[in-house]
């Protein structure tokens, strides 16, 4: 599946493309990301961008006191 996502996002004509991947816990995700990454990485003209929600969960907009 890695090599299927990272020759098409890496063939051009999408660009920006975002990649979702859902599951259950445990159902892999990271593990897929990981193999993604690594593959558009070989490519050499794709850049990966990673992020983590969680490290962003405990951070308070300054806006969210209006919302909530």
């Amino acid at each position: 599946m890695a090599d299927v996502v990272a020759r098409i996002v890496g063939s051009g004509g999408l660009d920006p493309v975002t990649v979702g991947i859902h599951s259950a816990w445990g159902g892999g995700k990271s593990t897929a990301l990981n193999l993604i990454a690594k593959d558009l990485s070989a490519l050499g003209h794709v850049l990966v961008v990673r992020m983590d929600p969680w490290e962003f969960e405990l951070v308070r907009k300054p806006w969210w006191g209006k919302v909530v």
